[in-house]
């Protein structure tokens, strides 16, 4: 609606509509009650759908819908140096079909790593074409990650899924599992920027509170994200 300009990190300027909205005829017509949705079982999915089950576990029920998410997420398409051959040296964690991993093993096909595709059951038994030198395997990332010190732990597209609450369980469950000094975790996410995003970034951010009151997030948020459980981010 432009009711207000941004013109710097949580600054805005109103214009006459949204100065409009002060006089009190006009002000007492409008319910100020708005509050972000953090609670992932009870959003603007739980609502539309008329379910409490999370978005993720609702879509996991309808093939329908888990065939056409699978598909909308293979349109989503550094790390070899120092690894221990005798260690994974990537893992996957709810890599969906495997397009990334499937790349990466186009543009690096001569090294003797071994690939490790993680993501729930009903999606790892829809994957054809899987390479040998890709081990696709179950797993639920609110789980103990089972694979121990891989060289790195890779997420595209994953904790944006999720309220901050829940990112940081995903997390702890890798943390773990990675060798102190060796292991990274590699997030593969948008970073907001503090002023100025595109319309492409915040109507993903408007899409990821509908789904699960989650979001994505500014540079801050994920620092202070990573932080509260102990991770340190060493590059952007």
């Amino acid at each position: 609606m432009q009711m207000v300009k941004e013109i710097d990190a949580n600054k805005y300027a109103p214009n006459r509509l949204f100065l409009a909205m002060t006089v009190p005829k006009y002000r007492d017509g409008i319910p100020f009650w708005y509050k972000n949705p953090e609670d992932s079982l009870n959003g603007p999915f739980q609502y539309g759908h008329n379910t409490k089950l999370p978005s993720w576990v609702f879509i996991k029920q309808h093939p329908d819908i888990q065939k056409a998410f699978n598909n909308h997420m293979a349109g989503y398409q550094r790390l070899a140096r120092s690894f221990k051959e005798d260690r994974p040296l990537l893992v996957d964690v709810e890599g969906g079909m495997g397009h990334d991993l499937k790349e990466f093993k186009a543009k690096h096909g001569n090294l003797p790593e071994r690939l490790v595709l993680q993501d729930l059951s009903e999606t790892i038994a829809q994957i054809k074409g899987i390479k040998d030198s890709i081990e696709a395997t179950a797993h639920d990332f609110f789980t103990p990650q089972p694979i121990k010190g891989a060289r790195a732990y890779y997420m595209h597209s994953v904790l944006h899924d999720w309220n901050d609450q829940r990112a940081r369980k995903i997390l702890q469950q890798i943390m773990p599992a990675m060798e102190k000094g060796y292991s990274k975790i590699l997030i593969n996410e948008n970073v907001v920027p503090d002023c100025g995003a595109s319309w492409k970034v915040t109507s993903l951010d408007l899409l990821m509170m509908n789904l699960g009151a989650a979001l994505e997030r500014t540079e801050q948020q994920w620092r202070d994200l990573l932080s509260s459980v102990g991770l340190k981010i060493t590059g952007i």
